[in-house]
């Protein structure tokens, strides 16, 4: 494009999903999916048989916007995890379907659809849900967060 006109650059959504994988093999796919994605996590699915999950993900600049819908699962970010964290990271979390309950430092914040918390990738934290989930989740670095707030 020449002159004053302006560019703009779609970026391009990944699709992630276990559908296609043996029972025996979605849970340490997903854990894989999920530690790029967001940060350092571990996913125990409830009923591992039928378990299933898939991603949507985007990065918009140093931000990543993605869609996780999984079944029954407790998500856990350790404080083994979080001390291998390489990058602190801000996460938020919006249901967009389901309950989920997510617990950091002695806090628990039970969301429901439309609801919204905020976990640090610093701390550890844990996130429950006992049937299907679908969260919108913002991975925003610690470091640029803190930028814009001083």
């Amino acid at each position: 494009m020449r002159g004053r006109g302006r560019r703009t650059v779609m970026s391009h959504v990944e699709s992630i999903s276990t559908e296609s994988l043996p029972p025996q093999r979605r849970a340490a796919f997903w854990n894989e999916a999920v530690c790029e994605t967001f940060t350092q996590l571990e996913a125990h699915p409830y009923d591992l048989p039928r378990f299933n999950a898939s991603l949507q993900r985007v990065e918009l600049g140093e931000l990543t916007l993605a869609r996780a819908l999984s079944r029954a699962s407790l998500v856990l970010h350790s404080q083994a995890r979080a001390r291998r964290t390489e990058e602190q990271v801000v996460l938020l979390h919006l249901q967009a379907g389901g309950d989920s309950i997510n617990l950091q430092d002695g806090r628990e914040a039970v969301l429901r659809t439309g609801d919204c918390t905020i976990c640090d990738s610093a701390r550890p934290y844990d996130v429950r849900f006992d049937a299907l989930n679908d969260m919108l989740v913002l991975r925003i670095p610690a470091a640029s967060l803190r930028m814009r707030l001083v």
